[in-house]
């Protein structure tokens, strides 16, 4: 008897829980765009009202392992800003960038990221170990000095770069052996 006891009692605990969850989880009465405050019903009332969002995300991707470049190419990286309407100007306007780099080569290799509005242009430097990854998530475009912000890396360096704000952020690759390099370099120039 004892046994059958318990399992009546765990039978019944986990009924219990299961209603528990089942009116936990119901959702309440919602009624769309109704804002009245009347006392006249008893229920609850929940008001939605929906977002329209004006962000946009763009991304770019840049490759300097590839053996027909180690050549040629000094320098890849990405570019990420903000322009105008019509694109033909950077915009200052404030947009999130991350930047994500893996050194593949068997030394050290350097990133440097720069910010438009100088020439030459500001920036810092990254130094990456052999066979490990780096990630920079920052904000920009608050001004002039960073409505555009470029990543340059040394060869053997391969990655992303994404930004999101509003309608008008954009990214690029930039490679020195890709015509996209002298539009990175009218945007922001690599010393």
């Amino acid at each position: 008897m004892g046994k059958r006891r318990e399992c009546v009692n765990a039978k019944l605990i986990a009924l219990t829980l299961t209603v528990m969850l089942a009116v936990l989880a119901s959702p309440p009465n919602v009624r769309a765009g109704d804002d009245s405050d009347s006392d006249s019903d008893s229920d609850e009332r929940i008001s939605i009202k929906v977002k329209i969002s004006l962000e946009k995300s763009d991304f770019a991707l840049f490759d300097g392992t590839n053996p027909l470049d180690l050549d040629e190419a000094l320098k890849t990286g990405v570019l990420c800003g903000n322009s105008n309407k019509k694109g033909t100007a950077l915009k200052a306007k404030a947009f999130k960038y991350h930047f994500s780099m893996t050194n593949f080569d068997t030394v050290a290799r350097e990133c440097k990221v720069l910010y438009s509005g100088s020439i030459p242009a500001d920036f810092v430097r990254y130094k990456i170990p052999a066979g490990t990854s780096l990630n920079i998530n920052q904000s920009g475009g608050s001004n002039e000095f960073d409505s555009a912000v470029r990543l340059d890396c040394d060869m053997n360096v391969a990655g992303a770069g994404s930004a999101i704000g509003r309608k008008t952020v954009f990214c690029l690759s930039c490679a020195e052996t890709a015509d996209t390099d002298a539009v990175c370099d009218m945007i922001v120039p690599s010393p």
